[in-house]
């Protein structure tokens, strides 16, 4: 089975900051909650498994990362609690960079 699935995931994280006194402003922080995701398609080949891709799911995100200045590092992973196809289970692991405006 080759098997890629892309979604829409929408995550409600709730998030504790650990601001360091610093010239810099450098804050750890720690996240977790629940997300939502909506099935959009699936690429791949599938040999005679009869797969049936539910297209919803829901799962929980933990995670932690670092604020420098507006600049945010972030590791997190994903465990879905539905599955996604019969008895079919995954997880997900992300790196972000992002801004905070």
């Amino acid at each position: 089975i080759s098997l890629t699935q892309f979604y829409i995931e929408i995550p409600v994280l709730f998030t504790v900051s650990f601001p360091l006194p610093t010239s810099l402003y450098i804050a750890p922080k720690v996240f977790a909650g629940p997300y939502f995701g909506i099935h959009l398609y699936s690429m791949g080949k599938v040999k005679d498994m009869g797969i049936d891709i539910k297209p919803f799911d829901f799962g929980i995100v933990v995670g932690m990362g670092v604020e420098v200045h507006k600049i945010i590092f972030a590791l997190s992973h994903s465990v879905g609690l539905i599955p996604v196809s019969g008895s079919l289970e995954y997880d997900t692991h992300f790196i972000t960079i992002g801004i905070r405006l």
